[in-house]
């Protein structure tokens, strides 16, 4: 849910610390650390939505511990057996597990979901250069790249054209 609400690549969730959060003004800081690197080399930030808050509130949770989540270094995605954080192929294994248990194609993997999140921005109308920002990508054309629009989504957008509006009727040419 995190990576589907947030758009962040895997490397950026499995370093995400809770001194990273900031529930005072809403934001995420995904940024360099001594042993991690954005994938661009520069540091962004992403707004806490109200999906993203309520996943934070389910962490808190599920690890039902005070002292862990107050610890600014501890990272926010934590194995509840051994209380360290996740690797790279536990999240894939775990998403193909998911992917079996629903019946879904296996062609997908874990970075589909940050297809899925930029895609959706898309249809929500937000700007282009934004989601750029919001993706961390240095070029607009790695960003159109995540795009993936389906008929229904022309159809979605040419259904919420006023065509009875005057100035829409005017002919063009």
């Amino acid at each position: 849910l995190f990576a589907l609400h947030s758009g962040c690549r895997i490397s950026e969730i499995l370093n995400l610390q809770w001194s990273d959060i900031d529930f005072l003004n809403m934001l995420i800081n995904i940024r360099n650390k001594e042993n991690f690197r954005t994938k661009s080399g520069k540091n962004r930030q992403i707004p806490i939505t109200n999906s993203l808050l309520e996943v934070f509130n389910k962490i808190k949770q599920i690890q039902n511990n005070i002292i862990h989540i107050y610890n600014a270094n501890g990272y926010v995605f934590v194995s509840s057996k051994f209380k360290t954080k996740y690797n790279r192929s536990t999240i894939a294994e775990k998403f193909k597990e998911y992917l079996r248990l629903l019946n879904l194609p296996e062609k997908y993997h874990f970075h589909c979901l940050r297809h899925t999140y930029i895609s959706n921005l898309v249809r929500a109308g937000i700007n282009i250069n934004y989601i750029k920002q919001l993706g961390g990508h240095s070029d607009i054309k790695t960003t159109e790249r995540y795009v993936h629009i389906s008929i229904n989504d022309i159809k979605q957008a040419l259904n919420s054209i006023n065509w009875g509006d005057k100035n829409a009727a005017e002919l063009s040419y």
